[in-house]
């Protein structure tokens, strides 16, 4: 049966582009939550996490990889500059991190034991928003928890709708 396009779902996605440098791995979010909160100067700004459920292709392990977003509620025209990012649950207005939740410690049930930070450290995001979606594009640099560069670069056009899958 055919669905009028009138009816269709609005097409979301949430992708991304990871590199240290030697190699490049795709990000593509299954699952986003996007709220208004306030960051640790109090100043509104939407806090968008976008989920990736992986299988590790070594151990067999679920993961989940993420990106998380701080950005300003308040409308603009023109890039921004991201700044450093701190550690969750502390939120900065205009940062990012990338995070991995690992299965590092073995164990029979393979519990996700292990989470890793990729805090930005500069970077910039372009976004648009209306009252039903929120689309933008981004790129920060960050160090892995090794130190080693890592640079992230995606685009987003999602709906304004809480946690949900896409």
């Amino acid at each position: 049966m055919n669905t009028p396009a009138s009816q269709k779902a609005p097409l979301e996605e949430f992708k991304a582009i990871v590199s240290d440098g030697t190699q490049k791995e795709l990000f593509v979010a299954n699952t986003v939550t996007i709220k208004k909160i306030t960051d640790k100067d109090n100043a509104e700004c939407w806090s968008i996490i976008a989920f990736q459920d992986v299988i590790n292709k070594t151990t067999g392990s679920p993961e989940i990889f993420g990106i998380h977003l701080y950005i300003s509620a308040a409308p603009s025209l023109k890039p921004r500059r991201l700044v450093a990012a701190l550690p969750p649950p502390t939120a900065v207005k205009d940062s990012a991190i990338y995070f991995k939740v690992l299965d590092k410690i073995p164990d029979p049930d393979r519990d996700l034991d292990t989470q890793e930070l990729y805090q930005s450290l500069d970077g910039s995001v372009v976004e648009l928003e209306d009252a039903d979606r929120i689309q933008g594009h981004f790129s920060f640099s960050a160090l892995a928890p090794d130190r080693t560069p890592t640079h992230v670069m995606g685009h987003f056009d999602i709906l304004n709708k809480g946690s949900h899958s896409i």
